[in-house]
């Protein structure tokens, strides 16, 4: 008992921060030549704005980035070997990032950056370079947009109002949007409400959407495919489709898009697995943080 309690104290002590790190490189390779024991530390002697940096913990050591960027500016690992472990580190991070720059916890993030009088127009640009798009309202009031960053913003005389997080990467890649989609859940009823926008410039014939119906401990109760029928003209929206009855159970509680197939009318095809059809999805990030 007495060293498992010793044990747990250690791996606290790390989550925390406390365990002294040992070697740290920027990100051209060249170590970092000062000495420091903590993370915070080692954030205090590059001189770091903790409001403008993010940092990354992983087995073998982590990384401090640029906020809302997947840019490094130092890491750091528990021995000299961890060096070569430059490139994973990297890479894992890069998977949490593209979830995040699309995610409720981005859109949060940046919004209470707003609240706090922090999220500027000098801030962003020194952050995310220049906008894809800019519109200048009125000398006083602009809105940029950060395609690669899934990032629309309005400004007004310097500082962010409002921020819309919108994947326009994914909607550019597959040519389709999801611009409302509801799920009704009801008594034993489960529905599905679904519109789009078709940003090819073919008309669309069929979508092909494959649901999954899951139970209150996320077991699967159900299958089904759902038919779009169109035609969905080319860079036009779809009327609202509504779906009843796709499962009769009282036991459900989640409703899925698993993948989706589309057909065209001159008979190619599009397909998109669950990870591109979050991506097109228009989502109120408003709405699913209060719920």
């Amino acid at each position: 008992m007495k060293y498992f309690i010793l044990s747990l104290i250690l791996v606290i002590l790390i989550q925390f921060d406390i365990v002294a790190k040992y070697e740290a490189y920027y990100p051209n390779g060249k170590k970092v030549p000062f000495k420091w024991e903590t993370i915070r530390s080692l954030e205090k002697s590059l001189k770091l704005d903790l409001n403008n940096v993010k940092s990354y913990y992983a087995n073998d050591g982590g990384a401090i980035f640029k906020k809302f960027t997947n840019i490094p500016l130092v890491y750091w690992f528990n021995d000299s070997k961890g060096i070569g472990q430059i490139s994973k580190i990297q890479n894992l991070y890069n998977i949490e990032y593209a979830n995040y720059i699309y995610s409720s916890s981005y859109y949060l993030d940046l919004n209470q950056m707003i609240e706090n009088g922090l999220l500027t127009k000098s801030f962003i640009e020194d952050t995310f370079g220049n906008p894809t798009d800019t519109i200048n309202y009125s000398e006083t009031e602009k809105e940029l947009t950060f395609h690669k960053y899934n990032l629309t913003l309005k400004f007004l005389d310097g500082n962010a109002v409002s921020a819309s997080v919108y994947n326009f990467n994914a909607v550019e890649r597959n040519k389709l949007s999801i611009v409302g989609l509801r799920r009704i859940l009801d008594g034993e009823n489960t529905n599905l409400e679904i519109s789009f926008i078709n940003s090819s410039n073919k008309d669309i014939k069929y979508i092909y959407i494959d649901i999954i119906v899951k139970n209150a401990v996320k077991d699967i109760i159900a299958n089904k495919t759902l038919t779009v029928e169109g035609p969905i003209e080319a860079n036009r929206p779809s009327d609202i489709m509504t779906f009843e009855n796709i499962a009769y159970s009282k036991r459900a509680r989640f409703l899925e898009i698993s993948r989706m197939r589309v057909v065209y009318m001159d008979r190619t095809t599009r397909n998109l697995s669950k990870r591109d059809v979050e991506n097109i999805t228009f989502h109120n990030w408003e709405q699913e943080l209060s719920e």
